[in-house]
């Protein structure tokens, strides 16, 4: 009970990451649990100081766990988040003996205050004795150093968003005596995601380091920096004499990122967005100012990207209507209305039906249907996208068992895995409940990943791949040849099919570079003994090239659109006839 360790539960592992790293910056230990019976025997094993546990997560949720754990520990600090719609159970945890609970989404200055609250109990039920209050003490050493973690962001040594704020309203103050204008910049890594997927975190956290260097070599001391998020970085330049100035900064800025990274041995070339709002024009409090300069960097990434922009009032518009989106998204699930569509893949020669790619479908009420393309990337940005993978591979699973016993089968379902799913800390499980529950042979069930997550060579790739291997399902490489040029992932994992990306496709017989691609790619996968799909079929031309170079199937517009399940076991008779 002496260690100065804090336990993370939470069944998402960016939301684990991003506490470990603040308490690891400043010399805890940390360990993490993804569930609550993994963090029980954590708790059970290690007495941590402080825990901070999430309410809702698969298999023992955070109720479950805080009743055993205070079971084992009456004075242990627990403190435990929950949802917007679940307040009713913050309350229970409370009833149940928790030291806190927050509701979310929160800050990190909320959950440090938090956990000060927590640690403050702590310290007052062990002060019954003098070993008791020696324990104390050490408890009150940690309050003060998390002190130092509630103002700065552990990763880079900048302000984190709490400190921002007191300083830009400190010169919020500073600019209304002077009279001279402030502009508050936002400044967002294009991207970035990108760079985790395909070098891994820990390249992702030097690169980071190196933006924020970058970002202090282009501004004055006088100004102000911080780390508001993963890859967001926010400025507060004083003193402008004329708002304008601030364009100088943002292009001086654009084109400090024309020179690349070196990380991990590699050079990165990245660009950044900016945007940036002005006081008091665009915002009289600090809140107006971040919000409305949001806005105005949202337009910048419109705008194509490498890019910077001043906020105008339309643009809260399109903030907003992303806003609504995203807070329907969150309700879609729950009240079924997503759908998955299905497009068939069918061998070439004979001209046998397959398998069928699952494809993600959103039958909004007010809205019609939403195109993936407008809710994909928020499902992601917001963590959304695990709960909904989780559905559409029970889904998926389902529907091709359904389509075997009712005879319209044996057809292998590909279902696509974005990163984030992949990286999850339950991936395996996910997998194997949805096979076990819909009663489904592995091997009818595809996983379709991008060329960017097999670039990272890290342990816990290369064991996610085996473990799923082991299942004897399908491994596909989606869109493939749009990707990277170094292949030489395809020999580090066992990989079953390679799907040729539809641009190459569409240009097959009109453009000789798509179809030397084309060519390439089947050869390749033929000397690795893997199946080709083309994506993107659409006329009997194309079909016939294929053909020739010898590619195994076809998928696309020329077969069939993604249709319903119903819709789908119709055209198949029609197609089979």
């Amino acid at each position: 009970m002496d260690r100065r360790l804090v336990l993370i539960v939470d069944d998402d592992a960016e939301a684990r990451e991003i506490l470990r790293q603040a308490f690891l910056a400043r010399g805890y230990e940390c360990e993490e649990a993804g569930d609550g019976a993994e963090a029980l025997e954590q708790f059970r094993a290690s007495r941590p100081l402080l825990t901070i546990s999430d309410v809702r997560m698969p298999g023992m949720d955070g109720l479950e766990f805080l009743k055993a754990a205070r079971a084992l520990d009456p004075t242990a600090a627990i403190v435990m988040l929950t949802g917007a719609d679940d307040v009713q159970v913050g309350v229970e945890c409370m009833k149940q003996g928790a030291s806190d609970y927050l509701v979310k989404p929160v800050s990190r200055r909320d959950i440090l205050d938090a956990s000060e609250r927590a640690l403050e109990r702590r310290r007052l039920l062990l002060a019954r004795d003098e070993e008791q209050a020696q324990l104390a003490r050490r408890v009150t050493e940690v309050t003060r150093d998390l002190d130092y973690v509630s103002q700065y962001d552990a990763l880079t040594g900048l302000a984190n968003r709490a400190l921002f704020q007191d300083r830009l309203g400190r010169a919020q103050v500073r600019a209304e005596r002077s009279g001279q204008p402030l502009a508050v910049m936002l400044v967002d890594v294009d991207h970035f995601k990108a760079i985790n997927e395909s070098l891994g975190y820990e390249a992702g956290d030097l690169f980071l380091k190196g933006v924020a260097e970058r970002l202090r070599q282009c501004v004055r001391a006088v100004d102000s920096i911080a780390r508001l998020g993963a890859d967001e970085f926010a400025i507060v330049l004083e003193g402008l004499g004329r708002a304008e100035l601030a364009a100088v900064v943002a292009e001086r800025t654009l084109a400090s990122f024309a020179v690349p990274f070196l990380v991990a041995g590699r050079e990165l070339f990245v660009t950044v967005s900016v945007g940036i709002a002005v006081y008091p024009a665009d915002g009289a409090d600090a809140g107006a100012l971040i919000k409305n300069a949001d806005a105005a960097l949202s337009g910048a990434k419109e705008q194509g990207r490498n890019a910077f922009r001043f906020y105008t009032p339309d643009l809260n518009a399109s903030a907003l209507e992303r806003l609504a989106l995203q807070a329907g998204l969150r309700r879609a699930l729950e009240r079924g209305e997503l759908k998955l569509y299905y497009q068939p893949q069918v061998e070439l020669k004979t001209g046998r039906v397959t398998g069928v790619e699952a494809l993600l479908r959103w039958h909004h009420p007010e809205r019609g249907l939403v195109p993936p393309g407008a809710f994909i990337p928020l499902a992601e940005e917001s963590g959304l996208i695990i709960p909904i993978g989780e559905w559409v591979l029970r889904a998926g699973c389902a529907q091709a068992q359904a389509w075997q016993a009712g005879g319209v089968g044996p057809l292998r379902v590909a279902v696509n895995l974005s990163a984030r799913q992949f990286r999850h800390a339950r991936l395996r499980e996910s997998v194997a409940a949805a096979v076990a529950e819909a009663g489904l042979d592995p091997r009818f069930l595809e996983l379709e990943l991008t060329e960017g997550l097999l670039m990272d060579p890290t342990d816990a790739v290369t064991r996610t791949l085996a473990d799923l291997k082991a299942m004897r399902l399908l491994i596909a490489i989606d869109d493939f040849g749009t990707g990277y040029s170094s292949l030489s992932y395809l020999k580090r994992f066992a990989v079953d099919i390679l799907k040729i990306d539809q641009s190459f496709v569409r240009d097959l017989t009109t453009d000789p570079n798509a179809l030397a691609i084309a060519e390439a790619i089947v050869a390749l996968a033929r000397s690795l003994r893997l199946a080709v799909v083309a994506e993107g079929v659409e006329t009997r031309e194309q079909v016939d090239a294929l053909l020739d170079l010898g590619c195994d199937e076809g998928q696309g517009y020329f077969f069939s659109r993604p249709v319903p399940p119903d819709a789908f076991a119709q055209w198949l008779a029609t197609w089979r006839s």
